[in-house]
């Protein structure tokens, strides 16, 4: 039996693979639920755990911050992400962090199940499209990532639009969308919103 410990910000993600994975037809089972990185790790640390299913995107935090602790403080248990996003740029970073497999929310059970139990034999399953990725790009992988949040965000300061102007359509405040920005500038270690801006879209992010 594989044990599994599923981190995902949407409970009915979590749930339904309770349900599909229940022990009972499968030789897969989901140990424990967290919707957070901090009630995940309490709850793993008492938790017998073979692989760890975690959210790309979990509200308010980086993907690449939470794939670090969780392999800083779980170092033998491999990590599976489980995503909606095809970004062949948030795949290759995964794997540069870690991650033993990547899967789309999507993908059929079956496909689903068998990438589990290879992960849990101890492979690593590159996507296809990692696995064809050119030589000459893959040092992008270790390049900060954008946030899809944040990459709307930007894309709407390079259409003109205001800090009050985003923050009114996305019902936050321009404090909100200001630290927003700070957080992606320190994360590309630049100082101001205009060399962000030059930076994004030279590289072809905006």
């Amino acid at each position: 039996m594989i044990k599994l410990f599923v981190i995902d910000d949407h409970y009915l993600i979590g749930a339904g693979l309770m349900g599909e994975f229940d022990g009972t037809c499968d030789d897969l089972v989901v140990m424990g639920f967290a919707q957070d990185l901090i009630t995940a790790t309490e709850k793993l640390k008492s938790t017998e755990t073979d692989v760890i299913i975690l959210d790309l995107f979990i509200k308010l935090t980086d993907p690449v911050a939470n794939i670090r602790h969780l392999k800083k403080t779980f170092p033998k248990t491999p990590i599976v992400i489980l995503t909606y996003d095809d970004s062949i740029k948030w795949q290759c970073r995964m794997f540069a962090e870690g991650a033993h497999a990547y899967l789309h929310k999507s993908d059929p059970l079956e496909s689903m199940r068998d990438v589990i139990c290879q992960v849990a034999a101890g492979r690593i399953v590159l996507p296809h499209a990692v696995a064809r990725y050119s030589q000459s790009k893959m040092n992008e992988i270790v390049q900060p990532v954008l946030l899809p949040d944040e990459k709307e965000i930007l894309n709407e300061m390079a259409m003109g639009n205001t800090l009050k102007d985003i923050a009114s359509k996305r019902l936050r405040t321009a404090s909100a969308i200001e630290k927003t920005l700070k957080r992606v500038k320190n994360r590309f270690k630049l100082s101001t919103t205009y060399e962000l801006m030059a930076y994004m879209s030279r590289v072809g992010e905006i």
